[in-house]
């Protein structure tokens, strides 16, 4: 994965997943200090965390790292925050459970975003979806980011029986390089028996397929495809696709009210406020420096460990 590429076009959820291959590669080498900085790093950039394209199911082995008894790792709270967040995605009750007491001991030392989000998402697995809920409320406490409205937004449209599309509107808006999130606010939209306000002749096939009633995931293939060709060296459609992709966008905020339900002037601005993200990168190692971080030259230093 060419990651200069992936920043030049603000592919933001999969420089976030590009992070996390590199968390779970230091977990698996007993890294556990690194792998937690590369999570918390990938889960501050990308809406949607879902296991496609940087986690494989693990092995008996990898599993083995998470055996609390032989971990040394100081502080304690980087082992468990990582166990819990790789075990999250094991299907088995059993790994659930155990990914919720270790994201509880977590919590005890350092009750902060990541820990409560992570503790949302196991909830769910183990549908505890009120619980959940709750628990990405308690992650929003001190402000939303594109990844906490898609999971709030998510959460009460598919379980909890409530009106979610404003937060999926404003998560999308904030980072619009997440198919799922695309996906998601069209699903919800047409269930709502809503549709946009397109011209006549409109010709666009995203806002096209955004608007018909096939399904969702025909439509987030089709997002996917316009948006990896961006990627692609000396391909022609690029910057026609490019100009596809755009307009969509465009078209979503033409059509705010069918998502959001009263826009007032300051609004908006409390789910949208658009990170910077700098990347710097020498021959052999790279750091991420990011304002809204507040990264100080320690902060910097790290980064350049890697």
């Amino acid at each position: 994965m060419e990651i200069h590429n992936l920043i030049e076009h603000s592919h933001k959820d999969d420089i976030g997943k590009y992070f996390f291959s590199k968390a779970v590669t230091f977990a698996f080498n007993n890294e556990f200090g690194k792998a937690y900085e590369f999570f918390k790093q990938g889960l501050d950039i990308l809406t949607c965390d879902c296991q496609r394209g940087w986690l494989k199911p693990n092995t008996e082995i990898n599993k083995k790292v998470f055996d609390d008894i032989n971990v040394k790792h100081i502080p304690h709270f980087e082992y468990y925050f990582v166990k819990a967040y790789i075990m999250s995605y094991e299907g088995d009750k059993k790994s659930q459970y155990l990914a919720l007491e270790a994201i509880d001991k977590y919590l005890e030392v350092k009750d902060d975003e990541y820990g409560n989000y992570v503790k949302g998402k196991i909830l769910l697995a183990l549908n505890e979806n009120q619980q959940a809920f709750e628990s990405f409320e308690i992650a929003s406490s001190n402000g939303t980011n594109p990844r906490l409205l898609y999971r709030l937004g998510r959460t009460k449209e598919q379980l909890l029986e409530q009106r979610g599309l404003d937060e999926l509107y404003y998560s999308f808006i904030q980072n619009s390089s997440s198919a799922c999130c695309a996906r998601v606010l069209k699903k919800y939209m047409k269930e709502r028996g809503n549709e946009l306000v397109l011209n006549e002749n409109e010709t666009n096939p995203l806002l096209i397929a955004f608007n018909n009633d096939e399904d969702e995931w025909k439509f987030q293939r089709l997002y996917e495809k316009l948006f990896k060709s961006q990627l692609e060296n000396n391909n022609p459609f690029e910057a026609g696709n490019t100009e596809t992709i755009n307009s969509f966008i465009q078209g979503i905020k033409n059509n705010s009210e069918l998502f959001v339900e009263e826009i007032e002037d300051d609004y908006e601005g409390e789910y949208y406020d658009e990170p910077d993200y700098d990347y710097y990168e020498d021959q052999t190692d790279w750091t991420h420096y990011d304002d809204n971080l507040d990264m100080d030259q320690q902060s910097i230093e790290f980064w350049n460990q890697f």
